[in-house]
């Protein structure tokens, strides 16, 4: 494997599990609404719940719109195979 992508898949599981474990912290030691400042007045931490936020569009999508969807998902992971297949050599 190349030396930079071993480099952005550490620091990617760095960032990604630092992610994660702040998640555990807040749920386990903050109330619901609960915030703590950690820069105050620039940067807080605060527990909030968001169900459905990523994919609770799925119930509500119209099949216009989940075909849109799907349609770009699928163009982008083209685009980027045939990218990355050219760029490898």
């Amino acid at each position: 494997m190349k030396k930079r992508y071993l480099f952005l898949l550490v620091i990617s599981g760095i960032l990604i599990s630092l992610d994660q474990l702040t998640k555990l912290y807040v749920h386990t030691h903050f109330r619901l609404g609960e915030s703590w400042g950690v820069f105050p007045s620039f940067f807080n931490i605060t527990y909030v719940r968001n169900y459905g936020a990523a994919f609770g569009f799925w119930p509500r999508a119209t099949p216009l719109f989940g075909g849109i969807f799907l349609g770009d998902a699928a163009n982008c992971f083209g685009n980027y195979n045939c990218n990355f297949a050219h760029s490898e050599g």
